[in-house]
């Protein structure tokens, strides 16, 4: 494999030799994955001696907040090149901010698979391109077929889920056959994307919403799963539904459960099946399912304002639809190409030891042919998610459908209103200063901006945090923190779970955690801050360290208070927040702020002593 491998990159020096001599310079390229980073530096570097690379990788979860306070700017210098996923690369592809790339779609576009070119085309222009396919299917275990349907041929197989009405009849049948212990997805999550590829039109039609009946049918659809317990009954990505896949998983009663399937695309048998049930393999095969879908998948794009834009378009050429690049690529990663060229000539030479030998690429790419690129839209990572809050208070009995559609409908008509206005906010007031360099902990991020008149949402991510406390001054306090999704009153969040316990073992015990980066940086600009905590009872602090007193520790700070399983709004202008009666006395200034604290002391009062948990999510600056 390693010989075929140096033959195939032999073979890009010759062919992209004549494309290599036209480009040169430099470029800047920036992504949130490490694969583009690796096809850069092991295939295109090397074919390309003229082009100096500059490239960086940022958090999956704070990608926008890097890219948009630069690309928006007019002061500020975007990247030349950038990666963008699915779930908002509509947002900007509608931009008109990214360069025209579609004489490269042009002299390629027969041998491309058509919806990625479609989710990266606006106003008939092409603005990204993909190297990959993502298309989704549904993976289900060969025994449970065995012992259920009678068989684990995926032909027969896919003839009981061929359709949304023969899905159902087949969950009922391993319900009934199993006595109740075989469900037929562990999660509902599982089912939306498969709804949402069925729509005739996306969630914006002329500036206005519109619900396709195929999303108010699947509301139906999920709550007939959910009330006659055809599911697992727990969240997508928790720690049920990968128990699901290794045979593991309980119901509420902790009887055990058996998962007769997941829906997953073409990296969920690689990183999600394979990598959380490794003891299963062989016990695995894909069919379609009941409907063509998609899901993930990542665009390169590039900058209008690129000084380089032919190095630009050559690298975004190269990586997207050059037949010996993709063909080392995918035999280098397994990765599903975008360019049938390659397909037809390596798709019948796979066998999957996981799926029991099945040619899975083969498949993937008979499934990509009908998968609709024209749905999805810049908005869609809003209303999707208010789509999910609706859906889920109609399953779970919280709201009539009627009710919850009425509120989807005000929630997005205001959240579409918001979202112009922050687009245009964005456009006409950015304008990122210098960056600190007084503290090492924000080196590295994102310039701040000016938020006048706009709100900045924190992505809580785990590698800008800390927990520190007085065990550092040989004191006995404890402290750890995770960042989970989980849901709270219903709805998925991305949350901080933190817990302080403080001992008695100096004179003032104490514990916080800090928080740097994005958030840090906009708080410059703001005016306050403001969060939703679920609390267990006991007071806290919202502190803010700046350049001026960050060794005294005579912070300001605000204090707020927890409710006891319930949720609060807290918000603190900086107006509020007064330093503690002892400690260096100062000015405050915003400009110098270096960390976000949530903090626990004495201070706070009697009784503190101890632990407290806290969950902290909906973070904005403002």
């Amino acid at each position: 494999m390693k010989r075929k491998i140096v033959l195939l990159t032999m073979a890009l020096l010759v062919v992209s030799v004549l494309s290599a001599q036209n480009v040169s310079g430099k470029l800047t390229v920036w992504s949130f994955t490490d694969e583009i980073g690796n096809m850069i530096t092991k295939y295109f570097t090397p074919t390309h001696r003229g082009v100096q690379v500059e490239y960086s990788q940022k958090p999956s979860d704070q990608f926008q907040n890097w890219i948009d306070p630069v690309l928006y700017s007019e002061r500020a210098t975007p990247p030349d090149v950038f990666a963008l996923e699915s779930e908002f690369v509509r947002k900007y592809i509608e931009s008109g901010l990214l360069l025209d790339i579609t004489d490269i779609y042009n002299a390629n576009k027969s041998k491309l698979v058509d919806y990625p070119v479609e989710v990266a085309t606006f106003n008939g222009r092409v603005y990204g391109l993909s190297w990959q396919v993502c298309p989704g299917a549904f993976f289900y275990r060969r025994s449970l077929a065995k012992k259920y349907l009678g068989t684990d041929d995926p032909a027969a197989v896919q003839r009981s889920f061929s359709n949304l009405e023969q899905f159902i009849r087949t969950a009922r049948t391993l319900k009934d056959k199993s006595g109740g212990k075989c469900v037929v997805i562990s999660s509902l999550n599982d089912l939306v994307r498969p709804f949402l590829s069925m729509r005739t039109l996306p969630w914006v039609v002329s500036g206005r919403l519109f619900i396709d009946p195929v999303m108010e049918n699947c509301m139906d659809y999920l709550k007939s799963i959910h009330d006659n317990r055809f599911d697992g009954e727990v969240g997508q990505w928790s720690e049920g539904w990968f128990a699901g896949m290794r045979g593991e998983l309980n119901d509420n009663s902790g009887k055990p459960l058996e998962v007769f399937g997941y829906f997953l695309p073409t990296w969920g048998l690689h990183y999600v099946l394979k990598n959380n049930a490794p003891n299963t393999s062989g016990d695995w095969a894909m069919i379609q399912g009941p409907v063509p879908y998609s899901w993930g998948g990542t665009w390169i794009v590039a900058s209008a304002k690129t000084k380089n834009p032919n190095a630009a378009k050559e690298l975004i050429r190269y990586l997207t639809t050059d037949d010996n690049f993709l063909e080392a690529w995918a035999k280098d990663t397994g990765d599903v190409v975008s360019n049938y060229n390659v397909i037809d000539k390596i798709k019948n030479s796979y066998r999957e030891p996981y799926l029991g030998g099945q040619n899975h690429y083969s498949a993937f790419a008979l499934m990509a042919k009908d998968v609709n690129g024209n749905l999805l839209q810049g908005t869609d990572e809003i209303i999707n998610n208010l789509f999910n809050e609706a859906l889920w208070a109609y399953v779970n009995g919280e709201k009539t459908k009627e009710q919850a559609l009425a509120d989807f409908r005000t929630k997005a008509a205001a959240n579409l209103s918001n979202e112009v206005l922050k687009r245009l906010n964005l456009i006409l007031n950015q304008e990122p200063p210098a960056a600190s360099s007084n503290n090492p902990a924000t080196t590295n991020t994102p310039a701040a901006t000016n938020t006048s008149g706009g709100v900045f949402k924190y992505v809580p991510n785990a590698s800008e945090m800390k927990v520190d406390t007085d065990a550092n001054d040989k004191g006995k306090s404890t402290g750890r923190v995770s960042v989970n999704k989980e849901k709270i009153d219903g709805v998925e969040q991305t949350v901080i779970n933190l817990t302080i316990t403080l001992n008695k073992g100096v004179e003032y015990p104490w514990g916080h955690l800090s928080i740097w980066g994005p958030i840090a940086e906009r708080a410059k600009t703001a005016q306050g801050i403001r969060f939703k905590v679920y609390g267990d009872g006991n007071p806290w602090f919202l502190s803010l360290t700046t350049e001026e007193i960050k060794t005294d520790y005579a912070r300001y700070q605000c204090r707020f208070d927890t409710i006891k399983n319930k949720v609060s709004i807290i918000d603190v202008p900086f107006s509020s927040l007064k330093q503690p009666e002892w400690g260096k006395k100062v000015i405050f200034n915003k400009n110098t702020i270096e960390l976000i604290l949530f903090y626990r002391s004495q201070d706070l009062g009697s009784g503190t002593l101890g632990a407290s948990t806290i969950k902290i999510f909906d973070i904005e600056v403002y």
